[in-house]
């Protein structure tokens, strides 16, 4: 019995391409390609937001070269910052009081770091506009405004009754 010499050569290339060990290094190689694309990818993405952000530090450079100089305007005074505390805890500590006789003190106290914590991020957000203020009408009338206003969110606040 002779075997053709074709079948002999299918059978070879069917064993050759169906073997265990060759698909899985098909499958490595696949996946080492996939992970290289997919670690390029991230590099270049990492190299194009540090290339945009060196370009936005330039641009601010520019748009404000002087504003690093003036760093007394910057700030808020300590004067200005007892005010606005003395407007918050006037309208904080009656409702702390009312939570002391109603719920407890302990209950009182969570309510009162919640409330110092939630009305800072406020009040501290409006540390931007208090110096555009100061640049447009005047430390003053500035002043003023943040006290009024630190004291109007802390109203607010126990207005809407925030646990």
């Amino acid at each position: 019995m002779r075997i053709h010499p074709f079948i002999v050569t299918a059978l070879l290339a069917c064993g050759a391409i169906a073997t265990p060990a060759n698909a899985q290094v098909f499958d490595t190689q696949f996946n080492a390609m996939i992970m290289n694309q997919n670690l390029g990818a991230m590099n270049t993405y990492n190299n194009n937001m540090d290339r945009l952000n060196e370009e936005r530090r330039q641009l601010d450079k520019k748009r404000a070269p002087d504003r690093r100089a003036s760093t007394s305007q910057q700030v808020i005074p300590d004067y200005v910052i007892e005010r606005t505390q003395g407007a918050v805890l006037s309208k904080l500590n009656p409702e702390y009081k009312r939570r002391a006789d109603a719920y407890g003190k302990k209950n009182a106290d969570a309510w009162m770091v919640g409330a110092a914590r939630n009305i800072g991020q406020k009040v501290g957000a409006l540390g931007k506009e208090y110096l555009t203020r100061v640049d447009r009408q005047g430390r003053s009338q500035a002043d003023t405004w943040y006290v009024a206003r630190a004291g109007e969110i802390s109203r607010q606040y126990v207005a809407i009754g925030a646990n």
